[in-house]
């Protein structure tokens, strides 16, 4: 959600027209891009509200929401409904972009990259090497993909600017250079 569709509302829902289907749960999360703490599910039909709230893990053992998080998630629900969603989704592209033509691989559209690395140490130290030089990814390793194929995690957000990403990139290909076997970078 929120990266796709026109409102925000992700691929699915921008995909049906009309009601949601009765076999659909759609689960959503305000914590990853927004970090609002907290997200939400969405079923068709009442009944099953009453069975989720009724014998779901998360009522059953959570606590109610801060005053500070509610009024996060209320304002994420903001964005989406006066339209700053598209400018921000229509920015996101851009230094998605940016970022593929710069490392030299256009891929499908997804504001998280991978970079290939290969062996688990070699990515550690890539990571670390980042890191010195400011730029934080995270390091990918097994049992997350599969041995020997460790890579840095990418993730693009629209409020990098275009030399955060120029910036990125010269230094991505810098680590890649010293120490990946067979570089390369994918849609993650």
């Amino acid at each position: 959600m929120t990266v796709f569709g026109e409102r925000g509302e992700g691929i699915l829902l921008s995909e049906i027209a009309g009601d949601v289907p009765d076999r659909v749960i759609l689960t959503f999360s305000l914590s990853k891009g927004f970090g609002a703490y907290g997200g939400g599910l969405l079923v068709a039909g009442e009944w099953r509200e009453r069975l989720i709230r009724s014998y779901g893990q998360v009522y059953s053992f959570s606590a109610a929401q801060t005053f500070q998080a509610v009024h996060a998630c209320r304002a994420v629900v903001d964005l989406h409904k006066d339209g700053t969603i598209a400018r921000l989704q229509q920015t996101l592209r851009e230094r998605v972009t940016l970022f593929d033509e710069l490392m030299g691989e256009p891929l499908p559209f997804s504001p998280i990259r991978m970079v290939m690395i290969g062996d688990e140490q070699d990515a550690i130290s890539a990571g670390e090497e980042m890191l010195r030089q400011g730029y934080y990814v995270s390091v990918v390793f097994f049992p997350i993909v599969r041995r020997r194929s460790a890579q840095l995690r990418v993730c693009i957000a629209a409020n990098h600017t275009e030399a955060d990403i120029r910036g990125l990139a010269a230094a991505l290909k810098r680590v890649q250079a010293k120490y990946a076997k067979a570089p390369a970078i994918s849609r993650g």
